[in-house]
């Protein structure tokens, strides 16, 4: 349970900053790969929520 913990806080940090780069990303003007960004942080961020549901 505590290995699904450190993996799911671990993604979660890794989904933060590729949220923050997909922001950056977005404003400059740059929206496919902003939006393909916010789609793999959103799927990053699910994934350690549906884990931690079904254990």
């Amino acid at each position: 349970m505590l290995i699904y913990l450190a993996a799911a806080f671990t993604l979660l940090a890794i989904s933060l900053y590729t949220l923050n780069y997909g922001s950056t990303l977005w404003r400059s003007g740059h929206k496919p790969a902003g939006a393909f960004t916010w789609i793999l942080a959103l799927a990053v961020v699910a994934f350690p929520i549906l884990v931690v549901v079904t254990t």
